[in-house]
């Protein structure tokens, strides 16, 4: 072997041992698809409350720089299931959703890539998402008024986690006597959302000299987001009637 040829050899083992050991290590460089990028995903709230409006937020970044901007679409993924396509904007992409089905999800982001970057796609957002729960709780005014009949004012708050539909004071008591007819049922509780029902019963449901009586009430509910119908009780052992 000439000496020339056997220089040139030793050399490239060289450059062959430090490549692998690390120690010479390549530049990044723009792949055959473009500038290389990376993407991440957050959610503003997790866990979420089902039919809760979340916002999934994703970044784009390159650590090579392009001869123009980021550009292209992410695309928000629940699995293999697309749930939106938003252009990127200042290396940026949100959606808001609120269609999560209750359980765990795995979200993730894509960006398409443009014609200087390439491709990418997020880790995975492990995102949980609360069962859908229905539950009031209620406040009578005190003291209930006394103009013949006796009216008691019910604040009725719905505290699940989703909006109720239709809520109605099917029946109640008041001491020893029941409700005059049915009020108008109260719609579209949001989470938290009180309103106030007027119960109305006959002066001799309790006696003139009765000071408090407990006051006890059943509810209907229906939802329809999930399709949700039921019952709930309140009961208040005892109000001011004076």
């Amino acid at each position: 072997m000439k000496a020339t040829s056997r220089g040139t050899f030793v050399l490239f083992v060289l450059v062959l041992i430090l490549v692998l050991s690390g120690a010479l290590a390549p530049a990044a460089t723009a792949s055959p698809w473009g500038n290389p990028t990376a993407i991440s995903i957050a959610s503003s709230a997790n866990p979420s409350s089902f039919g809760q409006s979340i916002t999934l937020t994703a970044k784009v970044t390159s650590e090579v720089p392009g001869p123009a901007p980021l550009t292209g679409k992410v695309a928000f993924k629940d699995d293999r299931k697309v749930i939106g396509i938003v252009d990127l904007a200042d290396g940026g992409a949100t959606l808001n959703t609120s269609s999560l089905a209750a359980g765990e999800h795995n979200l993730t982001a894509a960006y398409s890539g443009d014609a200087n970057y390439a491709p990418s796609i997020s880790d995975v957002l492990d995102q949980s998402v609360i069962e859908p729960t229905v539950s009031f709780s209620g406040s009578p005014q005190q003291p209930l008024t006394a103009n013949g009949d006796l009216l008691a004012y019910v604040t009725i708050t719905n505290t699940g986690n989703v909006t109720v539909n239709s809520v109605q004071v099917k029946s109640a008591t008041l001491g020893s006597g029941s409700l005059h007819s049915a009020p108008a049922p109260l719609t579209n509780l949001e989470p938290g959302q009180g309103a106030v029902v007027t119960l109305t019963f006959p002066a001799s449901a309790v006696s003139s000299t009765a000071a408090t009586a407990p006051l006890k009430l059943n509810l209907t509910y229906t939802v329809k987001n999930p399709p949700l119908n039921g019952t709930w009780n309140l009961n208040f052992p005892s109000v001011s009637l004076h």
